[in-house]
């Protein structure tokens, strides 16, 4: 019976917590927050994640989103007799939290050619989030606050304007990743293909996420997937990925089909994974 009532109680607050950001994003605008349908569920959790968000796919360029409240926050509330109303905005807020990722993810993801604009790291969630004034436990949220990017969405006082801040801000990173997608060094010998993503929310600069390495026709090369943080200086971005490829600093490496016919293959292949480009 419990659970009937806590279900009844997210999917009041749901519609609650939706018709608001609507008013705060859209006012007076017959606008759709989302297109997609959006469902609400409790889930136990660890007890540092408050809520989490996932989307599945229906039909052509159409998702279906699903929100998940940790059942602790939903008890804090259910069977407290005091902070009763600290406690629903606490839930409140988790929600509001899970549907800005829903938004993000329709808006964003399929418009730029760059991968997890929703998540928890991406400058571009955290920026809504900034302006709607919600909050985030993550690491990330405590170095974005640093930076010049929160400090603009600040002082927008519509969301049209922080609309239109977020299109340039894509814009500089795409221009900013294709610059850095290929690197090719002809007389070295050596070709990097390099790809980028937001990170998630404990990721708050660079991290390089995964390597390949191998031989193509005489060439070294290295295929690389960067994970980026809100708090990365994208004007900087050149020195410290070259930095990364250098010292090798990737969470998983891999290293392709390397021919060794002579030593200095063999030498070559050691040193592959580490490049002086």
């Amino acid at each position: 019976m419990d659970g009937i009532k806590d279900q009844l109680l997210l999917d009041k607050l749901l519609k609650q917590v939706y018709k608001t950001l609507k008013k705060k994003m859209f006012p007076r605008k017959h606008i759709k927050l989302l297109h997609g349908d959006v469902d609400i569920a409790i889930k136990e959790m660890d007890s540092i994640v408050m809520g989490c968000y996932e989307n599945e796919p229906v039909g052509n360029y159409r998702y279906k989103h699903h929100i998940f409240i940790n059942l602790e926050i939903i008890k804090d509330y259910t069977e407290s007799n005091w902070g009763k109303r600290y406690f629903k905005q606490r839930i409140k807020d988790t929600i509001a939290h899970e549907l800005i990722h829903a938004y993000v993810f329709e808006e964003y993801e399929g418009f730029c050619d760059i991968e997890n604009t929703y998540l928890d790291g991406s400058p571009i969630f955290l920026s809504i989030l900034a302006y709607l004034n919600l909050p985030s436990g993550y690491k990330s949220w405590k170095s974005f606050i640093r930076t010049d990017l929160y400090k603009k969405i600040k002082q927008c006082n519509t969301f049209e304007k922080v609309e239109h801040m977020l299109f340039r801000t894509v814009l500089a990173y795409e221009k900013k990743f294709r610059e850095l997608e290929r690197i090719v060094d002809n007389n070295k010998k050596i070709l990097v293909a390099n790809f980028f993503e937001f990170a998630n929310g404990y990721t708050t600069g660079v991290k390089g996420y995964s390597t390949v390495t191998f031989n193509d026709n005489g060439f070294l090369c290295k295929s690389n997937s960067f994970q980026i943080g809100a708090y990365t200086d994208i004007s900087k971005l050149n020195a410290l990925i070259k930095k990364k490829i250098v010292n090798n600093s990737f969470e998983y490496k891999f290293c392709g089909k390397f021919e060794c016919n002579t030593t200095e293959d063999k030498r070559s292949k050691l040193h592959l994974q580490s490049m002086n480009i």
